[in-house]
């Protein structure tokens, strides 16, 4: 998203609309990404008796879509 936010801002774009166009790209991108690495470790959450793999497929999981959900209100004008 950080470069995406260079090349709209290189080609001449305000930081609103430069924000909004990254929002619109790699966002969507980025929301999913997160979430399909977010599915592929909750998998582990199957992992009965290896608590573990329990704990790192809850706190990768939460970490990615926190980490998604912030990015929007982080970077939004």
């Amino acid at each position: 998203m950080i470069f995406r936010l260079r090349e709209e801002l290189a080609n001449g774009h305000d930081e609103t609309t430069a924000t909004r166009k990254v929002l619109a790209s790699a966002g969507n991108a980025t929301l999913f990404v997160a979430s399909a690495v977010a599915a592929g470790y909750g998998v582990l959450l199957f992992s009965f008796g290896f608590y573990i793999h329990i704990w790192m497929a809850i706190l990768i999981a939460v970490a990615m879509l926190v980490r998604t959900m912030t990015s929007g209100f982080i970077c939004r004008p």
